[in-house]
């Protein structure tokens, strides 16, 4: 949103939020215009200091995301499976930027998400 770009987080939060339930509603959850944003909600949130949730946002945005890609890549060419993988990576970088502060548990939350730990 051009408002989160601003940094003006308290406001673009509605805005994001009624952002995801109308492409929501027009093109269903997983779609990469949901997914994309609850990730500029999830920075939102996380801006103004609302941790945990931003950290759920992220989550789910990749799940999302994931069950896009694994259910849209056979159907795709090779440059366009490129393009979904890369908005995939974006999905997991958000999701990774939502580090626990502390060093030794800064991508406990990624890899827990992954099923490593």
């Amino acid at each position: 949103s051009s408002l989160a770009s601003l940094g003006r987080y308290s406001e673009a939060l509605p805005l994001a939020s009624e952002s995801i339930a109308v492409k929501g509603a027009s093109h269903g959850p997983t779609h990469p215009n949901v997914t994309g944003a609850m990730i500029t909600a999830s920075y939102c949130l996380r801006s103004v200091g609302r941790h945990d949730a931003a950290l759920l946002m992220a989550e789910a945005a990749a799940r999302r995301s994931l069950a896009w890609t694994r259910a849209a890549l056979p159907a795709m060419s090779e440059r366009q499976q490129l393009g979904a993988l890369q908005q995939m990576r974006r999905r997991l970088d958000a999701l990774l930027a939502h580090a626990d502060p502390r060093p030794e548990l800064a991508h406990s939350h990624a890899l827990a998400w992954k099923g490593l730990v």
